[in-house]
């Protein structure tokens, strides 16, 4: 039967921490939450307007909820507040979290970024052409993304790298979910509906790594708060070029803190951010090999 939400924008995303609280996002930064089973819904305060496109609690009070211009938000209050995080540019599709630490965002731009901190830093791939729709992992290794034109991809360490599976259809795949590591289903265009029983290994897995999603990792950032310098310590998993950007809460660049070749392993470096103002900034560290981002808050 049809429940009153007390709204009209159109709901995106859906997710049940319990068997009697569920939340939903939607248009207009909407996030609405249920304490009932979905009897009665009240209208929670995420202080933005961007569109949500999904929603995902580790628990009861931990949650993400991720939307256009790669927005994402943090609560650990059931939804009393909201913090933002802001692991890219490009507009978030679906979370997935394995435990209270791991998790990953997927969307579009061939974005697909791990977070093993509970979201406080990201690192993988935000660059590219394919429009991702969905993520799951049935464990730490195993993960699969579906996307449009009936992209379909495979990893088996984590998401760290990632090989294309041939889906033997080219309609727009939007969920992927598991009940166990080998029963699995896909939806998507014209009623499509993919069923594997054998965790998807009779579809035809490439051994290509189509491409890496972990080239480097920001390690620490500190101090953090920080008044004015703060240095960020961060891991090349090979030697390259990469560059050191920092982003207001508007996604808006404020400053370039460094671009050369790095060496493979540990760099450092820092970051003055004197003159500007208080309030929450977002480091990215870009290469042609993926993103890394960290959050950081400067107090004068």
């Amino acid at each position: 039967s049809a429940v009153s939400t007390g709204t009209r924008l159109e709901l995106t995303g859906f997710n049940c921490p319990s068997a009697v609280t569920a939340y939903v996002c939607g248009d207009s930064g909407l996030i609405l939450k249920s304490s009932n089973g979905g009897t009665q819904w009240i209208t929670l305060n995420t202080g933005t307007t961007v569109r949500l496109n999904c929603i995902r609690f580790t628990d009861e009070m931990t949650g993400y909820a991720g939307g256009n211009l790669g927005k994402l938000f943090m609560t650990t209050n059931g939804g009393g507040s909201w913090s933002v995080l802001s692991p890219s540019l490009n507009e978030i599709r679906d979370i997935f979290f394995l435990n209270k630490d791991t998790g990953w965002i997927a969307g579009h731009g061939s974005l697909i970024m791990k977070s093993t901190d509970g979201g406080m830093t990201w690192s993988g791939n935000s660059s590219g052409s394919v429009r991702f729709e969905s993520i799951y992992f049935t464990g730490a290794d195993t993960g699969w993304v579906c996307g449009e034109l009936g992209m379909m991809y495979r990893s088996v360490d984590g998401g760290s790298t990632w090989s294309r599976v041939n889906s033997n259809t080219d309609n727009g795949l939007y969920c992927v979910t598991f009940r166990n590591r080998s029963d699995g289903y896909i939806c998507g265009d014209f009623g499509s509906i993919l069923m594997t029983s054998t965790g998807g290994l009779t579809g035809g897995i490439s051994t290509e790594q189509v491409f890496r999603t972990e080239i480097m990792t920001i390690s620490r950032i500190y101090p953090n708060p920080s008044n004015p310098n703060t240095t960020i310590e961060f891991n090349m998993k090979q030697r390259g070029e990469a560059e050191l950007q920092i982003y207001d809460i508007t996604s808006k660049l404020v400053a370039g803190v460094s671009k050369k070749v790095y060496e493979k392993g540990k760099n450092s470096a820092v970051w003055n951010a004197e003159g500007m103002q208080s309030g929450v900034y977002f480091v990215r560290l870009i290469s042609v090999h993926g993103t890394a981002t960290g959050k950081i808050l400067h107090i004068k």
